[in-house]
């Protein structure tokens, strides 16, 4: 006899939860290297702000 389906259903399951939890991670991974782009982005931008300013000073 092989194993019951109720077995067979909760190895399934078990497998769809991982698969999920899989793709949850990827989904937090890229999310986190777009906050780090973005910041990246902010940081260019205050850089780029600071120069005019810097300028201004040596006036």
């Amino acid at each position: 006899m092989s194993a019951s389906p109720d077995k067979k259903k909760r190895a399934f399951y078990k497998m769809l939860a991982f698969s999920y939890k899989k793709t949850l991670a990827s989904y937090q991974i890229s999310a986190f290297s777009y906050e780090k782009r973005v910041a990246s982005y902010q940081m260019s931008a205050f850089s780029y702000q600071q120069g005019p300013a810097s300028y201004q000073i040596t006036d």
